[in-house]
């Protein structure tokens, strides 16, 4: 039998936070009353998300507080509890060296509804990088599925995690046997959801996912924003919420016609972005041709700013102002205040002033680090929640401003954008000013104005449209699932202010590289010494101080009597001394 790593759970470090949107996920399918198995609890952020009346019951590899039922699923070791209605297994299954006996197990215990997620093999996994990541099983989903149905389980949903795991929920009635009362799947299941992902460095993307996800009852499919002609048109249809900033690729419009849009929130960008292969402007190439035909198609189209709406109607295209779908984040009830104030991705002579008007946390939406879409999300989660409980905002990105009016926490909008025609209609909704007029006179960081009030009607529109969309049975004026604050501030403030530093740092250092090494430059002539002495700058703007000291020291051995060596290896020897 594989034994069990108990030296990897042992380690809190290898609890990841990036975990609680799993959980989040799997949640959303416990009722109030129920009694709940979290097995393999790691943190235990299940606890704080159940609904009122839950009873919960941790189970892991070690103690995590004095309730924690310890045992070894490799071992044969199965908690014994009565009285379960939900049993989640969440991060855990991929870990088990016998699934089969597990799930025999399983036919015995009690509970009659089953939460886990798994990874299946797959394309993008080799089985090398499953056994790298400790993974000791290689179930196919219809594997996955038929040992659960012969526990008695029958399938109920589906989802998408991120591109490679899913979420998969069970159900069997009292008696033990599975699908007497579950509808068959298709009835049960009624229409499938995709939810779109990115591959930009702006959270401010993912932040609108939040928000929209909060409407679903399932994320089965993940579509990057920009390729949403890749789903085969005879794919099963999906119904999306077809919002925020389009596109960087209009060549890759129309969307696929298996995607059901919801045509709302959205902006059609005047930007040649780099990414952009058409060498048209999209706020031109989406409103010719097969495009137009399809906005035509889907119309009233719901514009995020009024610029959007104008070009709509210059076209013909029924359209009308809807603001962002982040005016709809959270359940509108107020959460209580910190003593801190966020400054959001603020010129460096804006956040001088600011700094001096008492406690100021940094952050940025702007993240290039390489990650999961549910790793991105998780991050903007903890941004919003910042937002949430910050005694006010000043900010110069929309959808940190957004948020906050529909989370209820004072915000002033600092005008820098490139873009600013992304701002008609929405910067009325806020106090906003330019950056050479702050601080304005009226708003006072320490004793900051309530927002007005001139946001609710977009809200409560978008709230009632979107219901309509997803569930026409939903009550139409409340959000189903939404975003909840994450309430330890210590910790939100710790987390993020590491990554600014790491964010800032990774900025600098790619201005330097892009400065030191620029594109179409002559190398021929350019010395082993000097090149060193370069990526050394590059290494040092990053922070890793260590490698910037061997690369001057290997360049100083090349060219001895380089003063400007020497005082680069100075520079960088006086900051290792200062750590």
């Amino acid at each position: 039998m594989t034994a069990t790593d108990f030296d990897r759970w042992s380690d809190p470090e290898n609890l990841k936070d990036e975990w609680r949107f799993r959980s989040a996920l799997a949640v959303r399918h416990v009722t109030a009353g129920a009694t709940v198995l979290d097995i393999g609890c790691g943190r235990m952020a299940i606890e704080a998300m159940l609904p009122d009346g839950c009873r919960y019951i941790p189970v892991d590899l070690v103690a995590r507080d004095a309730r924690t039922i310890v045992c070894d699923l490799n071992a044969g070791e199965y908690p014994a509890v009565d009285g379960v209605t939900h049993i989640l297994m969440l991060g855990v299954l991929e870990y088990l060296a016998s699934p089969q006996a597990f799930f025999a197990r399983l036919a015995q215990a009690p509970g009659r509804q089953l939460i886990l997620s798994y990874i299946t093999p797959n394309d993008r996994i080799t089985p090398a990088q499953r056994r790298k990541a400790g993974w000791i099983n290689d179930l196919s989903r219809d594997a996955m599925v038929a040992l659960a149905e012969q526990s008695g389980f029958a399938l109920t949903s589906e989802e998408w995690i991120n591109q490679n795991n899913r979420l998969f929920v069970f159900r069997r009635d009292a008696e033990g046997a599975a699908g007497r009362d579950v509808p068959a799947p298709a009835a049960r299941r009624g229409a499938r959801h995709a939810l779109l992902s990115y591959g930009t460095s702006n959270l401010s993307d993912e932040i609108q996912s939040v928000a929209a996800r909060q409407f679903l009852p399932s994320v089965d499919l993940l579509i990057d924003r920009d390729h949403l002609h890749r789903l085969p048109a005879t794919a099963e249809r999906h119904k999306i919420i077809l919002n925020g900033w389009h596109t960087r690729h209009p060549e890759n419009w129309p969307p696929s016609p298996a995607l059901d849009p919801l045509m709302v929130s959205l902006h059609l960008s005047n930007q040649m972005n780099p990414a952009n292969r058409s060498g048209r402007r999209p706020a031109e190439a989406l409103l010719e041709g097969e495009s137009l035909a399809y906005l035509r198609a889907h119309a009233p189209i719901g514009a995020r700013d009024t610029w959007t709406m104008a070009l709509l109607r210059e076209k013909g295209i029924d359209s009308y102002f809807s603001g962002c779908v982040t005016l709809t984040l959270g359940a509108g009830a107020a959460t209580a205040r910190g003593d801190y104030v966020c400054a959001v991705d603020l010129a460096e002579p804006v956040l001088k002033r600011l700094r001096a008007r008492g406690r100021i946390v940094v952050t940025t939406h702007a993240d290039a680090t390489p990650a999961p879409f549910a790793e991105r999300v998780l991050r903007a989660e903890r941004l919003l929640s910042l937002y949430a409980q910050a005694r006010c905002v000043v900010t110069s990105r929309l959808h940190a401003a957004l948020p906050c009016l529909a989370l209820g926490t004072p915000v002033l909008l600092v005008l820098s954008a490139k873009d600013p025609y992304r701002f008609d209609g929405l910067k009325e909704l806020m106090r906003h000013c330019a950056p050479e007029e702050f601080p304005p006179g009226d708003f006072d960081v320490n004793d900051p104005p309530p927002n007005g009030d001139a946001y609710l009607a977009y809200r409560h529109a978008l709230i009632r449209t979107i219901n309509a969309f997803i569930d026409p049975a939903a009550a139409p004026d409340i959000v189903p699932h939404p975003f909840t604050p994450n309430t330890d501030i210590a910790a939100l403030i710790a987390v993020e202010q590491s990554l600014a530093l790491k964010e800032a740092a990774a900025a600098r250092a790619r201005r330097t590289f892009r400065q030191t090494f620029k594109p179409g430059a002559d190398y021929s002539q350019f010395s082993r010494a000097d090149f060193l002495k370069d990526l050394a700058r590059v290494h040092q703007g990053l922070g890793d101080l260590a490698e910037a000291k061997r690369l001057l020291e290997a360049a100083l051995a090349e060219r001895p009597g380089d003063d400007t060596i020497r005082r680069r290896l100075d520079q960088v020897l006086a900051e290792l001394s200062r750590r």
